[in-house]
């Protein structure tokens, strides 16, 4: 691996590769929402495009924090699409569902890192 990889960043320059990287995330999404037609539930597709769009840009910048929290947006917007879709857009109104939503949204992404630091999906060889 090159040394750029390895090397450890400033706590300044961290913040703002997750700050540039959120921000992208949402231009793009304001973008998306303004001059395009609405699909399925009004705004929602165009806002889970561009969370994964803000995942891959996070990746890309090695801005993990960034990653998780939209990967959160992503799983959040996900099951509120679908609710949306199966049970009609008056299911969605109300804080409980939202919080419902959100926490199992942060939750799961949580989780998940949790999972993948604790258990790495690769192993090295033993010799």
């Amino acid at each position: 691996m090159s040394e750029a990889n390895t090397s450890p960043r400033n706590p300044a320059m961290t913040i703002g590769v997750n700050v540039l990287a959120l921000a992208i995330f949402w231009i793009v999404g304001f973008i998306l929402v303004r001059s395009l037609p609405p699909i399925a539930v009004p705004g929602t597709l165009w806002q889970l495009v561009a969370a994964i769009v803000g995942v891959i840009i996070a990746l890309r910048l090695r801005a993990r924090p960034a990653a998780y929290l939209l990967g959160a947006v992503i799983a959040v917007m996900t099951s509120e699409t679908l609710i949306a879709l199966y049970y009609g857009r008056g299911a969605l109104q109300g804080a409980a569902t939202h919080f419902a939503v959100l926490g199992a949204g942060f939750i799961g992404v949580a989780l998940g890192a949790w999972l993948v630091a604790r258990y790495p999906l690769s192993t090295p060889a033993r010799t």
